[in-house]
């Protein structure tokens, strides 16, 4: 199941009149940054995210690979829906912002593969240079570069 602030950017991206914010700062929160929508109608927004989190939990529910058991993947569900109970509501001139106090922006990252930039690189699955199937920036390429010089003409 997915985390309420990947809820928010959908949401966000389905409508033309809203903007997702990742570091709003609402009355009375002292410079702490949170999650928010700008549209024009915030219910309407806030409906829309609980729609989405129930369609995920009909959907993963229906799905035959899911590893997560029904009861974690409910519970995961009424977590979210509590924290999606907890928003306030600013005017912003014509606009509105709905936003969350307590949920603040976490950077989401693709499997980012952590390695040492010195470490050599197994580029076997690489393809290859035109006219070259290995360079000397490869570890196996085999010519008498040194590494990091480049073998191929350019």
């Amino acid at each position: 199941m997915k985390i309420l602030q990947e809820y928010l950017k959908e949401v966000a991206e389905e409508g033309a009149d809203r903007s997702f914010q990742s570091n709003y700062q609402g009355r009375y929160m002292y410079g702490k940054g949170c999650l928010g929508i700008v549209c024009e109608n915030p219910i309407v927004v806030a409906f829309n995210v609980a729609e989405n989190i129930m369609i995920d939990l009909y959907e993963n529910a229906l799905r035959s690979d899911n590893d997560v058991p029904a009861e974690e993947e409910r519970r995961q569900a009424e977590d979210l829906m509590a924290l999606l109970k907890e928003f306030r509501v600013d005017t912003m001139g014509l606009d509105k912002i709905i936003y969350w106090p307590s949920v603040s922006y976490t950077e989401i990252e693709e499997e980012e593969i952590e390695r040492d930039p010195n470490d050599p690189v197994d580029f076997d699955d690489a393809p290859p240079f035109p006219g070259h199937d290995r360079c000397c920036n490869y570890p196996k390429c085999g010519c008498d570069k040194e590494f990091g010089e480049s073998c191929i003409p350019f």
